[in-house]
């Protein structure tokens, strides 16, 4: 979460709404009135399934999801970063972020 200088509360966070409970994908919500109302978008280009991917745990991995996340606002709009997948499967997590604007 985050607050801009004008405001507008600021949030991203992991969603599985966008496939029916399957895969994990990141939203931004923003709030102009302290949190009466929200709108909110899909900021992953598309989901992933944390089951298939992970960290590296004896001989095979553990499922994760992901902790290292964060996000700063402006005036205008958001930056956030968040634990993504990219191949090959199931141990290369990296770094995603997207620009948002609410």
């Amino acid at each position: 979460m985050s607050v801009a200088p004008n405001g507008r509360i600021d949030v991203s966070f992991y969603d599985r709404g966008y496939s029916d409970n399957q895969l994990v994908d990141v939203t931004y919500a923003a709030s102009n009135d302290a949190g009466a109302t929200w709108t909110s978008q899909r900021v992953s280009n598309k989901g992933f399934d944390p089951s298939q991917w992970g960290v590296p745990s004896g001989s095979s991995f553990r499922p994760f999801i992901g902790d290292y996340n964060g996000m700063i606002s402006t005036a205008t709009g958001a930056a956030i970063a968040w634990t993504g997948v990219a191949p090959p499967q199931p141990l290369n997590l990296e770094i995603d972020f997207a620009a948002v604007t609410p």
